[in-house]
């Protein structure tokens, strides 16, 4: 089957007008993923909510810490509490912006396009491109407890493609991003001693 992530990064065109990423997927793989998506959208909110149950337990403060608005500590520091709403909506966000991708999986332009925008709001954010790693098992185990029979081999192979393929170009936009903001910083720290060498 296939899951190539194409994306000539020796082509002729500028860094600032990149060859579109492609996901390579075989219309079999095409098949699954857009008949098991149906399924999972009938109850999104469920699935998404199973996916963060999956990625928030047993998490690391670093991580925690990136979630304000929807989990904090009580008064004493002695435990966590969810703020059900904005939980369900940040899940509704995300579970939409996978939706996004389905619909678009013949439109490799509007993809990139979308999944830059997607790690630029999470640089801003604060999340780190390695904190993205944990996305596929939580998802793997969501779909899987959704999907249940459905959720065969060749399901779940061809959405790690797609889930594979999602992160590593969110993680390629937030690491250019990153690289953007230490040279701004490296410039910046050099002007400010430039007095020094007159």
């Amino acid at each position: 089957m296939g899951c190539g992530n194409s994306l000539d990064r020796h082509s002729s065109s500028s860094d600032h007008n990149p060859v579109p990423c492609r996901l390579d997927l075989t219309p079999r793989q095409l098949e699954l993923i857009r008949f098991s998506w149906d399924l999972i959208q009938k109850d999104m909110l469920v699935t998404g909510l199973e996916i963060y149950a999956n990625f928030l337990k047993n998490l690391e403060s670093e991580i925690l810490l990136l979630f304000p608005k929807i989990i904090h500590t009580d008064e004493n520091n002695e435990r966590l509490i969810v703020h059900e709403e904005n939980l369900q909506h940040h899940v509704m966000i995300v579970m939409k912006g996978i939706g996004k991708v389905v619909d678009n999986l013949d439109n490799p332009a509007l993809i990139h396009s979308f999944l830059s925008y997607v790690g630029q709001r999470h640089v801003q954010s604060n999340v780190k491109p390695h904190m993205l790693e944990r996305l596929w098992p939580s998802i793997d185990d969501s779909f899987r407890t959704v999907l249940q029979d459905v959720y065969t081999p060749d399901v779940r192979s061809s959405w790690r493609c797609v889930i594979d393929f999602m992160i590593e170009k969110i993680a390629e936009t937030m690491e250019e991003a990153e690289r953007k903001q230490d040279f701004r910083l490296a410039n910046d720290k050099n002007c400010s001693f430039a007095h020094l060498a007159d």
